[in-house]
């Protein structure tokens, strides 16, 4: 008998937690995840793996739509996003752009990113500061557009410098990226 109660409220403590912590994750996919009532239906270009969660990049028209979309059993949830304004324009004007998306805790590390507009950039590289280290950056091209993504350890008093070199390795563009480090707390 003292076995069947437990299992009772063993079976009745799973179905709650359930409920209570997937409940939020309805999504079947990343692109469900992404859709909610009050946004237009946005053009995936990149998902890049952060390990049981997405980092997103979208576009809607002139838009970029940016997401860290969780994972748990199989559904999804949006736990943090972000919209920039008519990325193609800005682009152009400043070469290359770039933006930070805070580590969300639990959940993703900090992550920097943007859209090349120069088209003779062929190749990024982004330097820590103090150490002098270069790491090399993946350029992205899907319909048009380059973007970079580089997820970062560390930010905590670290400063940065995105280079950008032509076919021919000569450097046409120094950035020092000036942000401020932080991580958001999230209930997913």
């Amino acid at each position: 008998m003292k076995k069947k109660i437990t299992l009772v409220v063993l079976t009745t403590s799973l179905l709650i937690a359930y409920f209570l912590f997937v409940n939020a994750y309805q999504a079947k996919s990343i692109e469900e995840a992404l859709e909610t009532p009050t946004q237009s239906i946005y053009e995936i270009i990149h998902v890049e793996d952060l390990d049981g969660s997405f980092f997103v990049v979208s576009k809607s028209g002139d838009y970029l739509h940016t997401a860290v979309v969780n994972q748990l059993l199989g559904r999804y949830k949006t736990v943090y996003s972000g919209v920039h304004g008519d990325i193609d324009e800005v682009a152009e004007v400043f070469g290359v752009t770039d933006h930070y998306f805070p580590g969300i805790k639990y959940v993703s590390k900090p992550i920097l990113y943007g859209v090349i507009g120069d088209l003779e950039i062929s190749k990024l590289e982004l330097y820590n500061k103090d150490s002098k280290a270069g790491e090399n950056i993946e350029i992205i091209e899907k319909d048009a557009i380059k973007l970079w993504i580089k997820t970062l350890e560390n930010t905590d008093e670290i400063e940065y410098v995105l280079k950008g070199y032509n076919e021919k390795g000569e450097e046409i563009l120094d950035r020092d990226l000036k942000f401020t480090p932080r991580e958001i707390r999230s209930n997913y």
